[in-house]
This record gives structure tokens, C-alpha cells and sequence, in this order.
């Protein structure tokens, strides 16, 4: 592989940029599961469902899924930095991303973009990670419409909305926070 390439073996993880990437494994659908947390601030961890091309902002930067291999021991994934991202920002490593196909957690919270962002308006729902969705009350997830500048409580931190991104080609919508404290 070349030297630009981080690849990732199935069950492990890697430190790009300031933040951790881990290889799950296979979602089911051809595609990867791949999660990304902060080295910094360890309590939001992102989910990711992704296809091969797919682009992902990290560690400041756009990376794209350049090989995925399937296959227990031995699978892996292979991530690049993405150079045709057009004007699009990256993200700021210190944000945590609520990716379209994926999640993000937050202490006890989940938090899951349910449609592609629509006039600038993110639609999330909100609960508690304790259990899958389809097994969590009805009263305990809560629907949200969020635009920038929005903020939500999560336990004792707060998220700012910063920026909503819609579908972009193979960069897949996604909400972008900044944490405090």
C-alpha cells in the first residue's frame, strides 16, 4: 500500500490526524462499519456505514474509503486522503460529525440524522444508547429539527450545530458540532 494509505485490519484501529479510526467489519451490504473518536475528548464517538468511494470527513481532512476487503480474520479498509473534494470544507478535527448513514454518541446519547438535510434544516432524533432503537420506548426518543447555530444538552456538555452539509456526490451529508466544555 502506499505510504498515504492508512488500511485498517477488522477489529482494529488507527490514529490519523488526531483521531482514532477502528475497523468494525462488514455492515451486512457490501459496504464497511467504521468508527471515529477523538484522541482529545474521548466521550463522542461517530459511527459510519460506508460504500466503497465514499468520502468521510476526519482529522480535519476528507478521506475516501479506497478498498474494503471482507473476511474474518484478515478483513480490512483502506482510507486515503480525498483531493476531489471540490469547495468543500473539511471539518474541524476538534467537531464531532453526525455522518447521514451512521451516528454519534455522546456519553449515554445517540444522536441519528433520519433524512438528508432539507432548506438547511437537520432532522435527528435523539436517545438513550442503553438499547437499539427499535427496543427504546417511544417517549424516550425525541425528534429534532436543528439549524446552525442551534445548540443541544447532552449530560453535562453542550453541542453547537456549526454547519449542515447536504449530499455532495460520494460526501454523504452530515451535521457538524463543536463540544463544550
Amino acid at each position: 500500500m502506499q505510504d498515504d494509505v492508512l488500511q485498517i485490519r477488522q477489529g482494529a484501529a488507527s490514529t490519523w490526524q488526531g483521531q482514532r479510526l477502528g475497523y468494525v467489519g462488514a455492515d451486512g451490504r457490501g459496504g464497511a462499519l467504521l468508527d471515529v473518536w477523538s484522541e482529545a475528548e474521548p466521550a463522542w464517538s461517530v459511527h459510519h456505514r460506508l460504500q466503497p468511494d465514499a468520502i468521510l470527513p476526519a482529522g480535519g481532512r476528507f478521506l475516501r474509503v479506497s478498498e474494503i476487503r471482507h473476511g474474518e480474520p484478515g478483513g480490512w479498509i483502506a482510507l486515503s486522503p480525498a483531493s476531489d473534494t471540490g469547495a468543500i470544507a473539511p471539518v474541524p478535527p476538534e467537531h464531532a460529525v453526525l455522518p447521514l448513514h451512521g451516528s454519534l454518541d455522546i456519553g449515554s446519547t445517540r444522536l441519528e440524522l433520519v433524512a438528508p438535510p432539507e432548506a438547511k434544516i437537520a432532522h435527528v432524533r435523539r436517545w438513550p444508547k442503553l438499547q437499539p432503537l427499535a427496543r427504546t420506548p417511544a417517549d424516550q426518543i425525541e425528534a429534532l429539527e436543528l439549524r446552525v447555530g442551534d445548540t443541544l444538552t447532552v449530560g453535562n456538555r453542550t453541542l453547537r450545530v456549526e454547519r449542515i452539509q447536504s449530499d455532495a456526490g460520494e460526501i454523504g451529508a452530515f451535521v457538524a458540532f463543536s463540544i463544550s466544555p
